[in-house]
């Protein structure tokens, strides 16, 4: 048995080493999407950052503002830190809360399918985001974050690969996913010149999903977490298209009450963000440009009023 143990250990070692070979000779994507998150994460980390406005969420945050509106309004510093809900929200939350501070007002605004299933724990860009950061945020992860990230590791290790090749034939990308794209705020603006070319999803009956008990209460403890460091959290729905709404909505009620149990409602009703889908650019939670303007006004009256 030790004899295999010991073997079993030099094959895991000599895998470890191959990966890491692979990633180093294939490195990932300098132009790719998610590593515009290493630089979200030092804007949050600064040690002489003054108390800001933090846009959190997955890509319906990244997409969903017009910062600039909501710093001059607010005369306020404006950080996006939105960009993939594949992260997963514990992932998200579990950074933001070791920068947030005294004084920071903290928008949170996750996509509804965070609360259901294993959606919290994560997909390929937690893989990504844990290479990228060469595994710093490790003694976070539970086992669920630590097995996606296992399964996911032969497609991070492929798509560097694949990147790799096609940078050296293609030197520019019109993609909009693209570490590019974004402004000083940290939202993506790539798009706000281009057609909309969104089409709303087929309308659905839909039947509550399951419910991650375990996670919502985490969810829930993390916010009491930041709002003893003096940091104001402020619930917001995310900007959702019409039929999108709808097709969720039994998954929305859902959340929109349980929050409510637990004194930590919306700071409005979330059908005060749904929005025609003219506004959004490539799906129901990516807005474009006049959905953006629209969505960072609304926000600034409510932050107005408090």
């Amino acid at each position: 048995m030790n004899r295999f143990c010991k073997k079993l250990g030099l094959f895991l070692i000599i895998i470890i080493f191959a990966l890491i070979a692979i990633t180093s000779i294939f490195p990932y994507n300098k132009h790719g999407y998610i590593r515009r998150q290493l630089v979200k994460q030092d804007m949050l980390s600064r040690e002489n950052r003054q108390p800001s406005i933090i846009l959190v969420g997955g890509s319906n945050v990244a997409f969903g503002y017009n910062s600039k509106i909501i710093s001059d309004s607010m005369n306020m510093d404006v950080i996006n830190f939105g960009l993939h809900a594949g992260f997963g929200l514990k992932y998200i939350i579990d950074v933001l809360s070791l920068y947030v501070k005294e004084g920071d007002i903290v928008i949170l605004s996750p996509e509804y399918e965070h609360f259901f299933n294993k959606n919290a724990y994560g997909e390929k860009p937690l893989a990504d985001i844990f290479y990228l950061t060469n595994g710093k945020c490790i003694n976070t992860l539970n086992k669920e974050q630590l097995r996606c990230i296992i399964d996911n590791t032969p497609a991070y290790i492929r798509a560097n690969i694949e990147s790799s090749l096609v940078n050296l034939v293609l030197k520019n990308s019109k993609n909009i996913y693209q570490y590019e794209s974004f402004n000083e705020y940290g939202d993506v603006i790539a798009h706000w010149e281009r057609e909309t070319s969104f089409s709303s999803p087929i309308a659905i009956q839909h039947k509550r999903s399951n419910v991650n008990s375990d996670f919502i209460e985490y969810f829930i403890s993390k916010i009491r977490d930041m709002k003893e460091k003096g940091t104001e959290i402020i619930l917001y729905p995310p900007a959702i298209e019409e039929t999108g709404y709808n097709n969720k909505i039994l998954d929305i009620q859902f959340i929109d009450s349980i929050m409510n149990v637990n004194k930590m409602p919306f700071i409005c009703s979330p059908s005060d963000v749904v929005m025609p889908k003219t506004l959004f650019y490539d799906s129901e939670y990516h807005l474009n440009k006049d959905g953006a303007q629209r969505h960072s006004e609304h926000l600034v009256g409510i932050l107005k009023k408090l």
